[in-house]
């Protein structure tokens, strides 16, 4: 099964238990366990350690996440996988990205706003794209 085929799976499948944001708050720090803790990444894609045991690392290490994002990784690890994960997880948050209903909008300020500013230039913006606040 190629990446993009385990992204929207797991993706309809966030989408039918309606918890793909939490899902996607968690696969972002997947990610950034992945690409910034050595510890975690090892245990992902070493060859020393049998799938049942990575799983269990991650069982263990994950314990407060949705069980749904214990599982996909449970599957990923299962199908030797790991080392396509990012890959997954980005194309996930692709769909995500695309499936929302919200406009991504960068502003570049010369000083950090404050609150009153911020909110005024928020809703400034959701008036010009005809959103309620």
């Amino acid at each position: 099964m190629n990446n993009h085929k385990y992204a929207k799976i797991f993706f309809d499948l966030c989408q039918k238990a309606n918890n793909i944001s939490k899902i996607h708050a968690q696969l972002k720090l997947v990610a950034y366990l992945f690409n910034k803790v050595s510890a975690f990444r090892l245990v992902v894609i070493t060859k020393r350690l049998n799938n049942n045991d990575k799983i269990n690392i991650i069982e263990k290490s994950l314990y407060s996440f949705d069980l749904t994002v214990i599982e996909f990784l449970t599957i990923i690890i299962k199908n030797n996988h790991t080392n396509h994960l990012i890959d997954i997880i980005n194309r996930f948050n692709k769909l995500v990205h695309t499936h929302s209903h919200m406009n991504n909008i960068e502003i570049t300020t010369a000083t950090k706003l404050n609150d009153e500013d911020l909110q005024s230039l928020s809703n400034i913006i959701s008036q010009k794209l005809q959103l309620s606040p």
